[in-house]
């Protein structure tokens, strides 16, 4: 009597087949990701158990993006820098610490690109030292505790501090980051199971919340390149991405009076989606303050408060900085709330305040003079600066800090 293999010929090589590519696959995968663990860390991101997040020490990557390649390396402290070096906690020269989210990290870019790169090679010959402590995604919430690990645990000494508060942190205070009862950043997510606050939910809650799944999903992107690759493509072409279904939402939702001063097509490759960014039109929209600004607004006041007393505490001297995003161009939004904001605060906390939306935003600008200033400093339909944006931010920081004009 054949047996079931000879009755099944096909699909015998098919199954024996199928087996030899995940072997294949799985030992591609091992010795890829033993490679890539030696030889870099891509992107270098870390959690960090006080302050949420952080780069890794002494860290290298090659690292690609919209404005082409680039090399990101992280000093002793975690710090994006201009090499692997090694920084001491305390100097005899006047130390500078910058504090932002991916905009003062300088995302896209070589370090020396980045505005506070470029500070720092502008100041160097005066005996000054720049650290850059930025990093995407950071807020007042994560500014303060940031602070605070860097004074109270790693002992490092500066003597000024500037902070870059960007337009999204009042969203990233009311939707994302809390303080747990130890004192630690977390994600607000982490308190939904006792009703404390709700995650957000783009439609997909029940693929998230399903743990299973995401093991499997983990499981095979670690151990099966080739398969999890398969999987996301078949997966890209029968389900639009979550963020895209946001997007969506969110173009779905601006006045009349936006679609027609926009290209209302859904396309990548256009400036609509960032001008109609619901986290940069909270200073022109009201609907969006009310959306997260008035529960966001209290918060980074709450963490800058701390953080101003911290500086206080030290000696160190603080500083804040403000900056436009595209849309702020766009709507001429010179008087703009953000900056109404935090020049009351530096003015009540006796914070030195550095405003540079003057220097990108003039009024009665028509929509093409308007589009061709964004083209020359952002990223191509992207809202963050690119080298020629990153070197107007630090010519007028140079300027208005240290009064040198390049």
């Amino acid at each position: 009597m054949r047996s079931v293999f000879e009755r099944n010929p096909k699909k015998t090589i098919t199954v024996i087949v199928f087996l030899l590519l995940l072997v294949m696959d799985f030992s591609l995968s091992l010795i890829y990701s033993k490679i890539r663990e030696n030889k870099e860390r891509v992107g270098l991101g870390i959690p960090h158990p006080n302050y949420h997040h952080d780069f890794i020490k002494n860290g290298y990557s090659a690292e690609s993006g919209r404005l082409g390649n680039y090399i990101l390396y992280t000093n002793s402290l975690g710090f994006k820098d201009k090499s692997n070096r090694k920084i001491h906690q305390e100097t005899n020269k006047r130390r500078i610490v910058f504090i932002g989210d991916s905009f003062t990290e300088g995302i896209l870019l070589n370090y020396e690109d980045t505005f506070v790169g470029l500070i720092d090679s502008a100041v160097l010959s005066q005996d000054i030292e720049v650290l850059n402590a930025g990093r995407v995604s950071y807020s007042p919430i994560i500014y303060w505790r940031k602070v605070k690990y860097l004074i109270e645990n790693v002992r490092l000494k500066f003597d000024e501090l500037v902070v870059f508060i960007d337009i999204a942190d009042i969203d990233d205070e009311a939707s994302y980051y809390d303080l747990s009862d130890d004192g630690n950043v977390i994600f607000q997510t982490d308190h939904a199971s006792d009703g404390k606050l709700e995650p957000r939910d783009y439609g997909v809650s029940w693929l998230i919340s399903n743990q299973n799944i995401e093991n499997i999903r983990i499981f095979l992107r670690k151990n099966f390149i080739v398969l999890s690759s398969g999987i996301n493509w078949l997966h890209d072409i029968l389900f639009r991405d979550t963020i895209e279904v946001q997007n969506e939402s969110d173009l779905n939702d601006i006045d009349n009076k936006d679609v027609d001063l926009l290209e209302t097509t859904h396309n990548k490759n256009t400036w609509d989606i960032v001008l109609t960014d619901r986290r940069a039109n909270w200073t022109i929209d009201d609907k969006y303050y009310q959306e997260y600004g008035v529960r966001g607004k209290p918060r980074m006041i709450k963490y800058m408060n701390k953080l101003v007393k911290l500086t206080e505490e030290n000696d160190i001297g603080l500083t804040v900085v403000v900056y436009p995003w595209p849309s702020q161009i766009w709507y001429e939004d010179l008087n703009s709330i953000h900056v109404q904001i935090w020049q009351d605060w530096c003015v009540n906390n006796n914070v030195r305040f550095i405003n540079l939306f003057p220097s990108f935003i003039e009024v009665n600008r028509s929509e093409e003079q308007k589009l061709k200033l964004i083209s020359k400093y952002y990223v191509p339909y992207d809202l963050h600066f690119n080298k020629e944006g990153n070197k107007h931010i630090a010519d007028e920081f140079l300027k208005q800090y240290f009064n040198i004009s390049n």
